[in-house]
């Protein structure tokens, strides 16, 4: 399930659209909605290719020093970091590169992209139980249960793949906040509009597919995203990945593609001439950075030299 480093939480403000970049969580069904049982399809091998470490140094062909960090969409606090070893390569780098920067318009765009279409309602595409079912779920971030018939089905699933209680300053924020207070400019790999439109052209049967499972399966699920903040407290990135890399459904693993896979792709080939300049550091959720199909095996097809960097 890459999804649960990745997706955000639509509960309102910045916080809600930081989370929302980037990806991806995780119980028991819900006993009094009628659900299809959990069940996953494990990984055959889970592909730990530069799994060694949340931090890389990366140099160019021409010499140039860099620096990746393997970063997750959550309450920095919780996640115990930034750390003063990251925090010194933020205040030495020449700039800051997240999957996206955020701005005020992009804030404002938000609301409009959330909503149905008019005629549309969310009770009338999941049905009265479990459109019931989510809005005592989205009371728990703040939500008006008023306004959750409205909402877009991907929006309410990415709600409640986070952590209701993690309500600081995400990491990918956090780490902006830090950059702009040293004077460094923050750059985004892809736009808002790319973004969003991983969530919002998944179609409509995937995404009720997708919301649907997230209600009936909501504690377990959340119980999983813990385990994962366990091990990327711990600096463990191969246990992370052999949580996060099951897959539950048709629709998840569609999703999963455009999340990781495709993504990888296009900020690995936009990361190659920022990179070449040297002196960035580029901040990417967690599981972008292993497998043979991760940014840094992409990158070091392009000639990159990558050393792990201890942080602990």
């Amino acid at each position: 399930m890459t999804r649960r480093l990745e997706p955000g939480r639509f509960a309102g403000g910045v916080r809600a659209l930081a989370c929302f970049t980037s990806l991806l969580l995780l119980a028991s069904t819900a006993p009094a909605l009628e659900c299809t049982p959990w069940t996953v399809t494990a990984a055959e091998e889970v592909d730990t290719t530069f799994a060694d470490s949340f931090l890389w140094q990366v140099v160019s062909p021409e010499g140039k020093v860099n620096h990746l960090f393997g970063t997750i969409h959550l309450d920095a606090a919780q996640v115990a970091q930034p750390s003063p070893l990251l925090v010194a390569l933020l205040r030495d780098s020449r700039a800051l590169w997240l999957e996206v920067a955020l701005d005020a318009s992009a804030l404002n765009a938000l609301p409009a992209l959330m909503t149905l279409p008019p005629g549309e309602t969310l009770d009338s595409l999941i049905g009265e139980e479990l459109f019931a079912h989510a809005t005592r779920l989205l009371g728990a971030y703040g939500s008006d249960p008023a306004a959750a018939t409205r909402l877009e089905p991907w929006a309410v699933y990415t709600t409640l793949n986070l952590p209701p209680d993690m309500r600081g300053m995400p990491l990918d924020m956090e780490l902006a906040r830090l950059a702009r207070k040293h004077a460094k400019p923050v750059h985004g790999l892809e736009t808002f509009a790319e973004q969003t439109a991983i969530f919002s052209t998944l179609s409509r049967p995937d995404q009720v597919d997708l919301l649907e499972h997230t209600l009936c399966h909501y504690a377990r699920l959340q119980a999983e995203t813990r385990e994962v903040v366990t091990h990327y407290r711990a600096g463990d990135l191969k246990a992370l990945l052999a949580v996060s890399t099951h897959q539950a459904g048709e629709a998840e693993t569609r999703l999963n593609q455009r999340l990781v896979a495709e993504r990888n792709r296009i900020m690995a080939q936009r990361l190659l001439g920022p990179l070449r300049q040297g002196g960035q550091l580029v901040a990417l959720g967690a599981l972008h950075l292993p497998g043979t199909d991760g940014v840094l095996a992409l990158l070091a097809r392009e000639g990159f030299v990558l050393r792990p960097v201890p942080d602990r």
